[in-house]
């Protein structure tokens, strides 16, 4: 999301939960899959942005059962992600 969350539903109660993985004044969040039970996705340079921060597009993985971010790796020389996909 723009806020730099993943958001949980629960589909009994409705209510969503938020989990903050990323400054949303930097970074914004690119696509999302799942792999092996760890949601997947990216960080990218916001558009809006005339700054480019080094280092910070990156993939990282969301645990659902602990709740945790775990960042995979930092894709150095990369200004933006557009989108990405498990393969």
């Amino acid at each position: 999301t723009i806020a730099g969350e993943i958001i949980e539903i629960d589909l009994v109660t409705e209510q969503p939960v938020t989990y903050k993985v990323s400054d949303p004044n930097k970074t914004f969040l690119r696509g999302m899959d799942i792999l092996e039970d760890k949601i997947i996705f990216c960080g990218s340079n916001r558009y809006s942005d005339d700054i480019r921060y080094l280092n910070n597009c990156f993939v990282a993985r969301f645990d659902p059962l602990t709740k945790n971010v775990n960042r995979q790796f930092y894709i150095n020389n990369a200004d933006i992600i557009n989108s990405m996909r498990v393969l």
